[in-house]
């Protein structure tokens, strides 16, 4: 055998085309540098604008003076930002633990459903602004009251989402099990938790940007820290430029919640033909 019969020809290798991973990633690069150069021309736009028709600092600040007044203390504004993001997080962990076991109960039992929903609902549709000043009596001016008030705002979604989830396990599947008397933890845990992850994980893409809602509607109320204290302090004194520093990072916390919460839904759904491309 020589070595021509081994090595291939390149004059007529045939050069496969890229794998689907590899054709996937392109069109995300594309959308991302988009959304990036749109972003780019809105600030140039901005900027230009303010500078253009003399707007002054305290109606609408130029992006260059919303970066001056960050780079002036951004140790007081990081530290503002994890504060009221620690008090969602605390808030939306309470509300998963709570949502998840009153959605277990209510999914078993119907009547249970209509006893305790009404009262969910109520508590729901009542303006959290209304409550906040209520839980800073009951539960003092420090941190606790910020943390219950994003918990109110983050756990009805779950509980509703999840009980959904849990009636919507597969007949079939279940027929099949109770066929060959499966025990009920393993029906549990085989059947009724995969078919209601979905659901479970889809209500955190909506009561994690709430809890950080929350936990600024009750820094609004009484505080002495966080993003919520910064916009009321800086309103008061028309201090936009600050105020639009609270903004931009109580907006990036909440797509910080949701990117999460997507991540969690593409990690443990890999599965599920919602994450089939």
């Amino acid at each position: 055998m020589t070595t021509t019969d081994v090595l291939p020809d390149p004059t007529t290798t045939v050069f496969t085309p890229a794998s689907g991973s590899a054709r996937r990633r392109n069109p995300a690069l594309v959308q991302g540098a988009i959304s990036v150069g749109v972003l780019i021309v809105i600030i140039g736009l901005w900027e230009a604008s303010v500078q253009l028709f003399g707007i002054p600092i305290y109606v609408a600040p130029a992006p260059s003076d919303i970066v001056e007044t960050f780079l002036v203390r951004p140790g007081y504004y990081i530290d503002a930002t994890l504060w009221t993001g620690l008090e969602a997080v605390l808030g939306l962990i309470a509300a998963v633990v709570f949502g998840v076991a009153v959605a277990l109960a209510v999914s078993a039992s119907r009547i249970l459903d209509r006893i305790a929903m009404p009262y969910l609902v109520l508590l729901q549709v009542t303006p959290t602004i209304a409550i906040a000043p209520l839980m800073s009596i009951w539960f003092g001016f420090g941190f606790t009251p910020k943390v219950v008030v994003a918990f109110l705002s983050s756990f009805f979604p779950i509980i509703v989402s999840t009980a959904i989830g849990l009636r919507s396990t597969d007949r079939d599947a279940l027929d099949m099990l109770k066929v060959i008397a499966a025990p009920g933890r393993f029906v549990f845990f085989r059947a009724r938790i995969p078919f209601a992850l979905p659901h479970f994980l889809g209500s955190l893409k909506i009561a994690a940007p709430a809890a950080v809602i929350g936990a600024m509607v009750g820094e609004f109320v009484s505080s002495t820290r966080g993003l919520g204290y910064v916009i009321m302090t800086s309103q008061a004194s028309l201090r936009t430029g600050a105020l639009f520093v609270a903004i931009i990072g109580s907006a990036l916390l909440g797509v910080a919640t949701f990117a999460i919460a997507t991540w969690s839904e593409k990690r443990f759904l890999r599965w599920h033909d919602s994450q089939i491309d």
